[in-house]
């Protein structure tokens, strides 16, 4: 569980307002650990499970936050760093990577850039603040805590909520908010505000023609057991929340045929259903389970 909220501000009072707003809001959030850093008129703050990865970074005034994993093309993990050195390099916006994370990095010749991961899985909203500025975060509640910011519905937000069970055009409830798109990054712009550019985008590439289906499965599983590889955390802390179902399961069992060292978790009581399935997925692979108690059960 993690949340972060970023404002640039050239307004000192509305900062020391804003973070100490998003703090009282984030302390709600049980069993987690708030963070906070600046650097000139930019402030972050942020709230972290008790193991979500947090790494921050800071040289002078450049300041870069990461939350979460970021993996490069070699398949390295980034740090806040390299994830700064990235995405303010001069073709920053080519430099793209995977994993689930959310991460801003500022510079005070460049501005900030800020994004998540390419499939748009860790949700980032923005907004530009009336006096120019503008304000990021992964709740659209973070919003209000700005002193100057004014609540408004929005219908084409609300509508999305009712009859779409999601977004529609990535307006969320909030007006003058929106959902950073999928494959994209926030990037500052001269006199306040940020703009959204494209820096990901998934194409499909046709198989040859000539490919058999046992071939095609074959590919399928490479790509799948490559992908398992990626991303696994380096060392051997590999932790899997395995409920038993197909997903969980299939992830398990990759990770066992490749001689990956995993500890299973799964939430519940020992006759709950879902519990039940994890104990037999787990004595199958060998695999050591750890039963976390939660106050209701389901026989």
């Amino acid at each position: 569980m993690a949340h972060v909220a970023f404002l640039s501000d050239t307004d000192a009072e509305c900062r020391r307002q804003f973070s100490a707003n998003v703090r009282q809001l984030f302390s709600e959030l049980p069993d987690t650990a708030i963070g906070e850093a600046h650097a000139g008129p930019l402030t972050c703050v942020w709230v972290t499970g008790p193991r979500a990865p947090v790494d921050l970074w800071r040289e002078g005034d450049r300041l870069a936050v990461l939350i979460g994993y970021a993996v490069d093309d070699e398949g390295r993990w980034a740090t806040a760093r390299h994830v700064a050195e990235a995405w303010l390099a001069p073709d920053r916006n080519q430099r793209v990577h995977d994993g689930y994370h959310v991460g801003i990095a500022s510079d005070p010749a460049q501005g900030f850039v800020a994004g998540g991961d390419p499939l748009g899985m860790f949700p980032l909203y923005h907004a530009a603040l009336p006096g120019g500025g503008a304000i990021v975060a992964s709740n659209p509640q973070a919003f209000a805590c700005h002193p100057e910011w004014s609540w408004r519905i929005d219908r084409c937000g609300l509508a999305g909520i009712l009859f779409a069970h999601g977004l529609l055009h990535h307006q969320p409830l909030a007006a003058g908010v929106r959902r950073v798109p999928a494959g994209h990054r926030l990037r500052s712009v001269p006199g306040g505000g940020c703009e959204e550019v494209e820096v990901f985008r998934i194409t499909a590439e046709a198989p040859e023609p000539a490919e058999t289906f046992g071939e095609a499965v074959e590919r399928i599983d490479a790509e799948w057991m490559a992908a398992i590889r990626r991303h696994r955390p380096p060392g051997d802390d590999t932790v899997l929340m395995l409920s038993g179902g197909l997903d969980s399961r299939l992830v398990a069992g990759s990770l066992a045929d490749q001689g990956i060292p995993t500890k299973a978790v799964t939430f519940g009581r020992r006759g709950d259903f879902e519990v039940r399935a994890a104990m037999r997925v787990a004595d199958q692979l060998a695999m050591p389970l750890d039963i976390v108690g939660t106050g209701s059960s389901i026989d």
